[in-house]
This record gives structure tokens, C-alpha cells and sequence, in this order.
């Protein structure tokens, strides 16, 4: 290999330094009649290589007639030099695994290596799966998965975010997998979304997680809500949409909470059924025991009158003195018989605020969005 790059050999009768003046001229004439052989071969070697890639052809040409023993010194063992640094390298694959992937990467690196993985929707497995122990985050994009099983704290202890999509009572696995991330056992896991969560999988619960601290809930029964916001003691963010109609109520203030997402109404509003799975005046209860929530993004639906709303809305929020922003987005079926902003005049917590009305194409009602972006903080001493 030395000699594809030109570096001159030591023969018997003569040496690169020291022996007698004849063995010195032997050596200068063997030298020159190596290097015009090595650069035949040279040529010969860079057009092989060109018709493969020419970026290696251009780097031959490079290094051709440099010195030797820096040369030497940049190459020597090279293979094993680049080896090391692409072993040692952190992988981060952020989207679904192309075909490419799978063939072509995948093979060839350790699984330690991999710190975020998407497990993608067709039925394709990575056998070295459960070897990912250094996962910092997760997506599964299957609702039924087989690798599904290994999501464990035992096998990904370093977990930090964990996202999936399933369906609806998708599997035995997936209501295990919900206890184990709310009973504390993923002990950094930061970060989560699920499509959904029933009080079924949290009643067992004794320890509940205190490194959680962003959930997304796609769909929420009410009674699991509760039990979440009550039990989560490092709760920063919370984004959920709720089902059922179970009653429900809080009864001890969650502290940490920062931000808070509900979606409440169902979809689609036709035909006059403005009915969302919770009322505004259950909001009341929600509400008052978030004393620090700093922004909140509210979906509303109620068969009152929009200043009825309004003045309700007014209430909720008013429980919340640290509040910097807010959304509201309302769905009502009775028309205003005055505008939103001489609604908006008589709450100075909705005078600077943007808002909207809009009548529904389809079925019969109104919508109003009511956005402030930034509020004057209240700070409560």
C-alpha cells in the first residue's frame, strides 16, 4: 500500500542514507527508476479509480510528488483512524427511516451508537433493536409494532423522549407501557405524547413520575386527567383533548404547571350541537388550582350567547394571576347582538386583546378566537 503513493523502498545494496559512494549512486539511480515505475502505476491506478469516482482520482493527483514522510504520516493507518471516529460518532435519525437507511447505514453501525430513533409504520424490524441502550428519544409510527415490547427502562434507561401514535384500545402492551412511564420507572424521561390515556392505567400507581415534564395527550378521559394534573409534580406543560363525560373534579393545586392546552368541544359542531365533554363552569375548578400558569390555549364550545361566554372566560382566567398569554378559540350557535369589541371594552383582561368572529360554513353557529400574545405580568407576592 505505501508503495501506491510513491514511497521509495529499500533494496539490498543500498539504503536512503549511509553505505559507500557507489552504494549511494545505486541507491539515487534504483530511487528514480522506482519512482517512474510507481508513477505509471500511479496513472494506472487513478484511471481504474475515475471510472468508479473521480473525487478519489482528484485526491491521487493530489498527493502524488508530496513528501513522503508527511505523507506517510497523514495515511498511516487511516482505515483504522476513520473507523474509530465513525464509532464513536453520535447517530440522531429525527425522521421515518428510508429504504436507503435500512440498507445501507443500518448494517454498519453499532446500535450504541444511535440516539434517536423513529420505529417507522411498515412492518419493518431492527434486529439490534433492544440494543439501542444509549436512546435518548423515540417515535413509534406503528400503532402495533412488535418492537413495541422492548420499550422498557431496563433496556433504555437514558430515555428522554418518547412519542407514539396507536389507535384507540390498540394493544395490552401500550396500556403497560403508560403505567410504566407515570409510575416513575423511566427515571430521566422528560417528555412524552400519547394518543390517548384511561384512568384504568394509572389507578395502580404508587410513585408517580417526578422527571416528567411536558405530556401531550391526544385523547384524554376525564378521569385520568384529573389524576394527572393532581399527581405530577414537575409538570411544566400539558396539551390534551378530552373524551368522555365523566364528572370530575381537582382537589389539591398542581404548582409546577406552565402551560395548558384543552381541547373540549367535539368535532364536528353541525346542527346546533355546540356540547363539549366539559363545561366552563367545571373550568372553574380547574382553573383555580393553577396559580402559576403562564400561558394556556383554550377550545370552548357552549350554546350561550357569546357575551355570556366572554364573561365566563373572564372568570377562569382570572383565577391564573401569572398568566403572560392566552388563546381562546369559541364555538356558539346563538348570534351576538353586540360586537366582540364592545364585548372585549368591559374586561380589562381582554381590552388589548385580538379577536375575531367568524359564522360556520357547515351546520348552524359561530366561531370567536380571542388571542394575547403578551400580558402585562402580575406577579402575586
Amino acid at each position: 500500500m505505501l508503495t501506491s503513493i510513491g514511497l521509495p523502498q529499500t533494496r539490498a545494496g543500498g539504503t536512503a542514507r549511509g553505505g559507500c559512494k557507489n552504494s549511494r549512486g545505486n541507491g539515487r539511480r534504483r530511487a528514480i527508476e522506482d519512482d517512474q515505475n510507481h508513477d505509471v502505476d500511479d496513472r494506472t491506478d487513478v484511471s481504474h479509480i475515475r471510472r468508479d469516482g473521480r473525487t478519489v482520482g482528484m485526491l491521487f493527483n493530489r498527493v502524488r510528488g508530496r513528501d513522503h514522510d508527511n505523507l506517510f504520516r497523514a495515511f498511516y493507518n487511516l482505515n483504522f483512524r476513520l473507523n474509530c471516529i465513525i464509532t464513536q460518532t453520535r447517530i440522531y435519525f429525527h425522521n421515518e427511516l428510508a429504504e436507503e437507511h435500512h440498507k445501507y447505514i443500518l448494517p454498519y453501525i453499532h446500535p450504541e451508537q444511535i440516539h434517536s430513533f423513529h420505529v417507522n409504520k411498515e412492518n419493518f424490524q431492527y434486529s439490534k433493536f433492544n440494543q439501542c441502550i444509549n436512546l435518548r428519544k423515540l417515535k413509534f409510527h406503528s400503532p402495533d409494532h412488535p418492537d413495541l415490547i422492548y420499550v422498557q427502562p431496563s433496556i433504555f434507561p437514558y430515555l428522554k423522549e418518547f412519542k407514539i401514535d396507536v389507535q384507540e384500545d390498540s394493544s395490552l402492551i401500550y396500556s403497560q407501557l403508560c403505567t410504566m412511564i407515570f409510575d416513575n420507572q423511566f427515571p430521566v424521561l422528560q417528555s412524552v405524547c400519547l394518543t390517548y390515556v384511561k384512568f384504568g392505567d394509572l389507578y395502580l400507581i404508587k410513585t408517580w413520575s417526578t422527571s416528567l415534564k411536558h405530556l401531550t395527550i391526544k385523547y384524554c378521559y376525564k378521569s385520568a386527567f384529573y389524576v394527572l394534573i393532581e399527581n405530577l409534580p414537575n409538570l411544566i406543560h400539558f396539551d390534551c383533548k378530552f373524551v368522555g363525560l365523566s364528572p370530575g373534579s381537582m382537589k389539591e393545586a398542581n404548582l409546577s404547571l406552565r402551560n395548558l392546552t384543552l381541547i373540549t368541544c367535539r368535532k364536528p359542531l353541525l346542527y346546533s350541537k355546540y356540547n363539549s365533554s366539559i363545561g366552563l363552569d367545571e373550568l372553574f375548578n380547574i382553573y383555580q388550582y393553577l396559580p402559576n400558569l403562564q400561558h394556556t390555549l383554550l377550545y370552548v364550545s357552549d350554546s350561550h350567547r357569546l357575551k355570556t361566554i366572554v364573561d365566563k372566560l373572564n372568570r377562569v382566567l382570572s383565577y391564573c394571576p401569572r398568566l403572560k398569554s392566552f388563546q381562546c378559540v369559541i364555538n356558539y350557535c346563538k348570534e351576538s347582538s353586540k360586537s366582540i369589541d364592545d364585548i372585549k371594552k368591559r374586561y380589562p383582561l381582554f381590552q388589548n386583546c385580538e379577536a375575531i368572529i367568524w359564522k360556520h360554513e357547515e351546520g348552524i353557529g359561530y366561531g370567536c378566537k380571542i388571542t394575547q400574545h403578551s400580558l402585562v405580568k402580575i406577579e402575586s407576592k
